[in-house]
């Protein structure tokens, strides 16, 4: 008697293999995927254990999930530091990807840089038709005007002036302040400054919070970028 199996059960079985005896990391990340879904306690313990070999090998991917796994608890004991720490390497990993994946865009960009800085008559005939003049509403002011209007960005960069002490005496605790709000707003620089406040002063439960959500902006705007 011949027995038969769906087309998914197969494809299962093969992601199985190449995870478990081939040792693959993408493999790897889509089986502790799978596991991860059934939300029982020794699923989650076979997924944590998947996303960790899959992180070593290098997965973007499963280095932020093996981040979320230490915060939430799922398949090991809550550690929120470590959960910041594989936040950060998924960060710069995100980075290798963008920098090892050329962009033609970014590319042809480039190459125009370099063409102004070369170039003297390119240089003005560039700056002829985009009117390039010295920014004068660079400043503090309009920076906090900016941000009690609710600019996310100039929210971020009100923080950055009063953490710094850019244009006004610094305080943090009004630099904080507005890298939250810049962070509420969607903000990704809000967002990263707030967690990497809280890791320097050691809450690394908030630190967590904020640098899980800016990672999640981060692999969104790779993949768009890339093309993945």
């Amino acid at each position: 008697m011949k027995i038969e199996y769906s087309k998914q059960f197969n494809n299962l079985i093969d992601i199985w293999d190449k995870a478990v005896t081939g040792n693959e990391k993408d493999s790897q990340y889509i089986l502790a995927t799978f596991y991860g879904k059934l939300q029982t306690e020794s699923a989650d313990k076979k997924a944590f254990d998947l996303y960790k070999k899959s992180a070593k090998q290098g997965c973007t991917e499963a280095m932020y999930s093996l981040g979320v796994c230490y915060e939430l608890g799922k398949g090991i004991r809550r550690n929120y530091y470590q959960a910041v720490q594989w936040y950060i390497r998924t960060d710069h990993n995100i980075s290798e990807d963008l920098m090892n994946h050329p962009d033609p865009i970014v590319d042809s960009i480039q190459d125009t840089i370099y063409k102004y800085l070369d170039s003297e008559e390119f240089a003005e005939y560039a700056d002829e038709i985009f009117d390039i003049e010295d920014d004068e509403d660079d400043s503090f002011e309009v920076d906090k005007k900016a941000a009690w209007c609710g600019d996310a960005e100039a929210q971020n960069r009100l923080g950055h002036r009063y953490f710094y002490g850019n244009g006004t005496e610094i305080d943090i605790v009004q630099a904080v302040y507005w890298y939250r709000e810049s962070a509420k707003g969607g903000c990704e620089a809000g967002m990263l400054h707030l967690a990497e406040y809280y890791e320097k002063v050691r809450q690394y439960k908030k630190a967590a919070k904020w640098y899980r959500q800016y990672i999640e902006l981060r692999i969104k705007w790779r993949k768009e970028r890339l093309g993945w």
